[in-house]
């Protein structure tokens, strides 16, 4: 009886390890090649819509340049209601369309620690609003709907 229990819990490890080891190569950063070299640090977003610049600091020299407010969405890969953001509320028409009036940029927060810190971002999802020259406008904590970041992202306009 012991000896049975000893191979089925060491059965049920060697599945749990080869399941956890599948699901860690799925994961891979979209800006990344397989190389390690960042791929490009602004794209489409063919999830959203909305024209993400994924470097902090390119999108502040662009918001300069532009004269533009920034949107920073901070998240990260393993947060359930930045996904749902990402899903639902960055899909919106009208969202996807007036962010266009703004740089916007996405922070992962897991290889990007500085920038979050810089604004006291302290739970996910946050949405920060800057201006052109960085300076901290808003803050918004936590999922929010379409109506709901519509209505702040307007108000800053």
């Amino acid at each position: 009886m012991k000896k049975t229990l000893i191979v089925v819990y060491s059965l049920l490890f060697i599945a749990a390890v080869m399941f956890a080891a599948s699901c860690t190569n799925k994961l891979s950063d979209s800006n990344t090649a397989k190389n390690g070299d960042t791929v490009s640090s602004k794209s489409e977003n063919k999830e959203t819509g909305i024209d993400w610049q994924y470097n902090f600091d390119k999108g502040l020299t662009e918001a300069k340049e532009a004269n533009k407010l920034i949107m920073v969405s901070f998240y990260a890969d393993w947060c359930g209601w930045c996904k749902r953001m990402d899903k639902t509320t960055y899909r919106d028409k009208e969202v996807v369309d007036l962010s266009s009036q703004f740089v916007c940029v996405k922070v992962n927060t897991d290889k990007d620690r500085t920038t979050p810190a810089d604004y006291g971002v302290r739970g996910l999802p946050t949405v920060v609003f800057l201006s052109s020259e960085g300076k901290l406008l808003k803050t918004v904590v936590g999922y929010r709907s379409s109506g709901y970041l519509l209505d702040e992202m307007k108000e800053l306009i």
